[in-house]
């Protein structure tokens, strides 16, 4: 048997990462591994980067191509997403090509010996030198089996190498959170403030309507006004889309904290973000709204852009 160092421990770590991660991981990584037991050696690369979907590119030689969508099936249960580059190098005590005689090959040469015998009358016996001296007489094909023990060999390498990419990935992506946790936090205030000018937005309104009415009619009934007051106020009532915006931060949160994948359903909240804020700047009349509606978008740009690099 081979003596690759902490199968057992390898499995099992590699099996509780993929059940329990719960965490922003970022889709940038690098993995290696390498070992070397009496029978064989193996060299493991793996690297991923940003991309909208999982993309897979398998680099192993060609006997070892039987493992090809086994090896992609543990990438896409381990990583979810993102391109990735997997990189096998393996050296083992046994060959991986078999040599055949091609005997119809064999008999034409022969055939072919033995006439130039006759035609020169040479005496000398045909030798096996002679023989070996024919191309293609031996051709070589390669193994199509793998056993047990080169397959576990090679598995157990690429997992590794994919824990240690993932390790990788999850500290990026604890900077990721906190830079994320930081900007929601930002959003939440901003959003806060929205609600307080909203809620002294109506005030404004009767004001300057009632000065717009001042100018133009002498006696001015509070009725009228307000019937004025309620028309434009209900255009420029923007309550449901703060109400929204808190909704979809708490979304946020309790996402970035509790599932895995979250990368999509992140970028979705932030699109659903930006659109509750363009609403607020059409429909909102205060200058200072409009202006914390511009600082919230350029929040929830910078959140959205650290959020493509998440899985």
């Amino acid at each position: 048997m081979t003596s690759f160092t902490n199968f057992t421990n390898i499995q099992s770590i590699y099996e509780r990462g993929n059940k329990n991660n719960k965490m922003i991981e970022s889709m940038s990584g690098y993995g290696t591994y390498s070992e070397v037991s009496e029978n064989q050696s193996i060299d493991v690369e793996i690297r991923s980067l940003n991309s909208k979907y999982i993309d897979i590119s398998i680099n192993i030689i060609n006997p070892l191509k039987i493992l090809e969508l086994e090896l992609r099936n543990l990438i896409k249960d381990s990583l979810k997403r993102g391109s990735i580059y997997l990189y096998v190098s393996i050296k083992s005590v046994k060959s991986f090509v078999k040599p055949i005689l091609n005997k119809e090959l064999f008999w034409q040469y022969l055939k072919i010996l033995s006439e130039i015998q006759k035609e020169s009358d040479i005496l000398d016996d045909i030798k096996i030198e002679h023989i070996l001296a024919c191309d293609n007489i031996i051709v070589y094909e390669q193994e199509n089996k793998l056993d047990d023990e080169l397959r576990e060999f090679i598995i157990m390498g690429v997992k590794h190498a994919v824990l240690n990419l993932k390790e990788m990935r999850e500290k990026e992506g604890v900077k990721i959170k906190r830079y994320l946790d930081e900007q929601i936090k930002n959003l939440s205030l901003i959003n806060s403030k929205i609600r307080q000018k909203a809620d002294g937005q109506i005030k404004n309104i009767f004001n300057k309507i009632k000065k717009r009415l001042d100018l133009l009619i002498s006696e001015i009934e509070d009725e009228r006004i307000m019937q004025e007051v309620a028309i434009f106020a209900q255009k420029s009532d923007i309550t449901e889309e703060v109400d929204r915006i808190d909704s979809h931060i708490a979304q946020f949160n309790e996402i970035a904290e509790k599932e895995y994948p979250c990368g999509k359903k992140l970028d979705f909240l932030t699109q659903e973000l930006l659109r509750e804020f363009n609403t607020i700047a059409s429909k909102a009349e205060d200058i200072e709204i409009k202006k914390l509606v511009i600082n919230a978008k350029t929040n929830v740009n910078e959140i959205k852009e650290q959020i493509q690099n998440i899985v």
